[in-house]
């Protein structure tokens, strides 16, 4: 199994093994992500920026 994956089904379990317990919906990576990348752009940073964050190939992807 790939590192990354292995990683990424961890942190997954982590994420449904807590919003679980404290009740919370719609709590995925992804949602973590989208959020942190919306959090950035109110905040004033440039989407070339918020795209170098979260490791996009290409800037394309996050618009």
């Amino acid at each position: 199994m790939n590192t990354s994956k292995s990683s990424n089904c961890a942190i997954s379990k982590q994420l449904n093994k807590y919003s679980n317990r404290f009740g919370l919906e719609n709590i995925n990576a992804h949602a973590i992500r989208r959020a942190f990348a919306k959090r950035l752009l109110e905040k004033g940073a440039s989407v070339p920026l918020i795209s170098k964050a979260l490791e996009h190939s290409d800037l394309a992807v996050i618009v």
